[in-house]
């Protein structure tokens, strides 16, 4: 094994596992020697989880909730339903059609069951694309992308 940096804290070491090797083998034997008190894992991980959508770079909302480090522990469950309460919400649209639940819901703001949006800012798709757009689909916008919308 490699001393990575020498003792960097008080009596502590960084010691590197070659490859080929089991590292909890490793630590095993290490314990064992009776020269330490404890043996702990770091663990480095590349982050690979930036999605591919056309307008993700341009989503300012998901770095600052790190969701990129979400993202490498978990991309959602499909099995969870998620509602948008909002003035409804494009259910045809390309970047939600793919998780939409299979009920259409109601829309509360024009009081009717066609959930289709009627405001012009299309605040409701906005939200329903931060909780359901599909995601690594190289268009529209990034979202959680692993919920189906109920809108």
């Amino acid at each position: 094994m490699r001393n990575v940096r020498g003792e960097f804290a008080d009596g502590f070491y960084e010691l590197e596992i070659p490859d080929g090797l089991d590292g909890f083998d490793v630590a095993s034997r290490l314990e064992r020697t009776g020269k330490f008190d404890e043996v702990l894992f770091n663990v480095f991980v590349k982050v690979h989880a930036n999605p591919n959508d056309q307008y993700y770079g341009s989503q300012w909302n998901l770095p600052k909730v790190s969701m990129s480090s979400a993202w490498d522990l978990s991309t959602g469950d499909t099995t969870i339903i998620v509602a948008v309460i909002d003035v409804g919400a494009d259910y045809d649209h390309d970047d939600l059609a793919g998780n939409r639940w299979t009920d259409i819901g109601y829309d509360f703001y024009d009081g009717d069951d066609d959930p289709y949006p009627s405001d012009e800012a299309r605040h409701g798709t906005a939200v329903a694309g931060i909780l359901g757009a599909v995601t690594n689909n190289s268009i529209g916008v990034a979202g959680d992308g692993a919920y189906d919308c109920v809108f």
